[in-house]
């Protein structure tokens, strides 16, 4: 819970799989975070809601499991009790994952020539993307979508390698908000590949 402090923008994950709650730290104690609603006025938590608290750490996904349950009737606040540690394992956290997003580049000012490319895959701090014909190759603004009609994550693009099929990006100046999102759509992709399998190939429920 060290790495969580005041102000921070991070996400909520209940197991039951309803969309991430997207939340901002008020205060931590101990193994207790005590967060702030960002979309007050949203339904009461079911009592007990286990699920895992989502945010990035210098560059780093950092997912903890707990149980979150909301103060009392109509406060935005929302207390998460943190019962295990980080429950992705290092690799796995800042690993990249072969997640298809839109990528819409564009130089500052210049609407007219942007520049859109897909990614081959994605971490918390980059992404390796397919290379365009006339691609400039210096800072970027970078709009990130993964559809599903959500806003798009904003950022600038700085290139850190190539090849001659994608180019390497770093992600820098990233809103906090959109880094949280960030960290709330890996982990999904990470839990969802985690999840047992039945034979017929169909994801099976844990228990």
């Amino acid at each position: 819970m060290r790495r969580l402090h005041e102000q921070q923008i991070v996400e909520i994950h209940l197991e039951i799989d309803d969309p991430a709650i997207t939340c901002r730290v008020a205060s931590v104690t101990g193994a207790v975070a005590t967060l702030i609603r960002q979309d007050q006025g949203a339904e009461k938590l079911p009592p007990a809601a286990t699920g895992h608290l989502v945010f990035e750490h210098q560059g780093t996904l950092v997912a903890l499991r707990g149980i979150a349950a909301s103060l009392s009737e109509g406060e935005p606040k929302i207390e998460f009790v943190v019962i295990d540690n980080v429950v992705l394992p290092e690799r796995r956290a800042a690993e990249r994952i072969p997640l298809a997003a839109t990528v819409r580049l564009r130089t500052d000012g210049a609407e007219e020539t942007a520049f859109e490319t897909v990614t081959a895959d994605v971490s918390i701090s980059g992404a390796l993307v397919e290379r365009r014909l006339g691609m400039p190759i210096e800072e970027l603004g970078m709009e990130l979508r993964f559809g599903g009609g959500v806003a798009p994550i904003t950022c600038r693009a700085q290139q850190v390698g190539e090849t001659p099929t994608h180019v390497g990006i770093r992600f820098v100046e990233m809103p906090p908000a959109d880094r949280a999102r960030l960290a709330g759509i890996i982990f999904r992709y990470q839990r969802a590949s985690l999840t047992p399998r039945s034979p017929s190939g169909l994801v099976t429920a844990r228990r």
